[in-house]
């Protein structure tokens, strides 16, 4: 299975945090899976640090865990972009809002892979595209 981290599952990852579950540790551990962290995780990152907006690390070191994870990177491209506009909202009048989510959701439905998140805002979306630990 392919699998796209949300950007606070890969924060609890490197840093061996205990909010994060025991099956989302079993999925991201599980050799048969491939982990990939996105280029607009690292946008995200780089955006909250540079306001100092609760995050620890730069988008510097967020690369440099990522690959020593082993995990793969998911640059971002004209597709995702595109299915930003498909994603299916389970009631029209309620949506999510931010900006990276939606662009991490529309990147695992481009991709075809399982965004892994612990956000339950995503809960909006009539999407098979993520999974909630």
């Amino acid at each position: 299975m392919q699998v796209l981290l949300d950007t606070h599952v890969i924060l609890w990852a490197v840093s061996d945090d205990k909010r994060l579950s025991e099956k989302g540790r079993e999925i991201i551990l599980n050799p048969k899976n491939d982990i990939y962290y996105s280029v607009v995780s690292m946008w995200e990152v780089a955006l909250k640090y540079s306001l100092k907006k609760n995050m620890p690390i730069s988008e510097d070191e967020f690369l440099v865990y990522c690959e020593n994870a082993g995990f793969h990177q998911l640059a971002l491209n004209q597709s995702h972009i595109s299915t930003l506009k498909t994603l299916n909202l389970k009631d029209p009048e309620i949506t999510h809002k931010d900006p990276f989510d939606n662009m991490l959701l529309s990147q695992a439905k481009a991709e075809g892979m399982t965004l892994l998140t612990h956000d339950t805002a995503f809960s909006v979306y009539a999407e098979p595209y993520y999974f909630q630990i």
